[in-house]
């Protein structure tokens, strides 16, 4: 990892590939033969797509090795849950970051987590990661950047099209992953609302509750850049990531 960071300077992180192992009872472990990237070899410098900061994190804390100089600019607020740590320090670091493919971490899945159990934290946290992309994004984009999440998504109902339905409620400028949803999706969130319309109330005030993990997103340096990103229709968002 040294060395990779050596050989591509402009990197201030290098974060590794990971095999997953699953724990069993009886302190046995099985070997899943599944890695947390394709299992392919090699580097990439990486930076952040908007498909990706919309509810996903590439960085792995486990097998990040970084260059001490900016650290302490990365630092993510303290009571975040560590379900997100992950996603809130990628809008903090300096990009490109360095992929190393191969896997040099063991990742286990545990019996026992200290990761939420609760689907409606969860839900908070996408609305929030979701929601402040599109706050952020200049709003002559939203709409094709709506249209790309979708085509990558499809047109059927799924617990990720559920999380990108919630975002655009609880979040004016995300109106847009409504209106180029399909029909069956805003079907089955409507239903599912009614199905549990606790939950669902709870998340569409995130912003309120969580107004300090809403800013700090949107203050992030990879929103500050995306409300500079340039898109064209059915293309990734291109966000100019200073060097």
């Amino acid at each position: 990892m040294l060395r990779a960071l050596s050989d591509h300077p402009r990197c201030e992180i290098a974060c590794a590939n990971e095999r997953i192992w699953r724990e069993r009872s009886g302190e046995s472990w099985e070997r899943t033969g599944a890695t947390v990237w394709a299992d392919i070899r090699g580097f990439a410098e990486y930076s952040t797509r908007f498909e990706d900061a919309c509810g996903s994190a590439k960085l792995c804390n486990s097998s990040t090795v970084f260059k001490t100089a900016n650290a302490t600019s990365w630092q993510t607020p303290d009571d975040i849950p560590v379900d997100v740590t992950e996603h809130f320090r990628e809008r903090l670091v300096k990009q490109p970051v360095l992929l190393v493919h191969e896997p040099l971490v063991n990742y286990s899945e545990t019996l026992q987590t200290h990761r939420s159990s609760s689907g409606t934290l969860w839900s908070d946290y996408q609305s929030l990661l979701i929601g402040s992309c599109f706050f952020s994004l200049p709003s002559e984009h939203r709409v094709d950047s709506a249209r790309m999440l979708w085509k990558k998504l499809g047109k059927w109902p799924s617990p990720r099209a559920t999380s990108l339905l919630l975002a655009s409620r609880a979040t004016p400028e995300a109106r847009s992953l409504w209106s180029t949803s399909s029909q069956i999706q805003r079907l089955r969130f409507i239903a599912t609302s009614f199905r549990w319309p606790a939950a669902t109330l709870r998340t569409l005030d995130v912003q309120s509750r969580l107004r300090r993990h809403w800013n700090f997103l949107c203050a992030s340096s990879y929103n500050q850049n995306l409300s500079k990103s340039q898109i064209s229709t059915g293309q990734a968002i291109g966000v100019r990531f200073p060097r």
